[in-house]
């Protein structure tokens, strides 16, 4: 499909909205090009159980399982991405699930889970595009000899507008 056709992404959870319709296209065009054109399969959703008490996944049928309900095509790599060891889809399902005077399962709870699938397949393309997101690490030690760690105290106290002299105006102070 044509980038300009295409729905703008949910930003106000993350970020902002994109205010021009040229911003969102310029957005859109820069989402197309880091994740090349693989957004030709819909998810579908099935029915979930009021209240879903686990979550799986089905490599066979690419199907996200929550309790009784099934959210596919997802994408192995998504299910699997992990930040250390924990795996973030598991992570964004307990979070939600396991407080016992939650509501029942939300739309807005689903809609939610499709934009994190969807955030996560995409940065799993990116990392495969630049291995260099995937490591080597820098060590505590190499942080030392580089004069990063420790951290200055000052750098540890929240910043102050107090400290900056006013421009612009009505007082705006300079975005560098």
């Amino acid at each position: 499909p044509d980038v300009a056709d295409m729905e703008v992404p949910r930003l106000g959870r993350y970020g902002r909205y994109p205010a021009r319709a040229d911003e969102q296209r310029l957005l859109l065009g820069v989402v197309a090009d880091l994740c090349g054109a693989g957004g030709d399969r819909r998810p579908h959703v099935g029915p979930a159980s009021a209240r879903p008490a686990e979550i799986g996944y089905d490599p066979e049928e690419e199907a996200l399982l929550v309790g009784e309900g099934r959210i596919s095509p997802v994408p192995p790599e998504a299910w699997d991405f992990h930040v250390g060891d924990i795996r973030m889809l598991e992570l964004w399902f307990h979070r939600r699930t396991t407080a016992p005077d939650l509501p029942a399962w939300t739309q807005e709870w689903t809609s939610e889970l499709l934009e994190l699938i969807t955030v996560l397949t995409l940065l799993t393309g990116l990392r495969a595009s630049r291995p260099e997101l995937s490591g080597p690490y820098l060590t505590r030690s190499e942080l030392r000899a580089a004069g990063v760690l420790p951290v200055p105290p000052a750098s540890r106290r929240p910043a102050s507008v107090l400290d900056h002299h006013e421009e612009g105006p009505e007082g705006q102070f300079a975005l560098l």
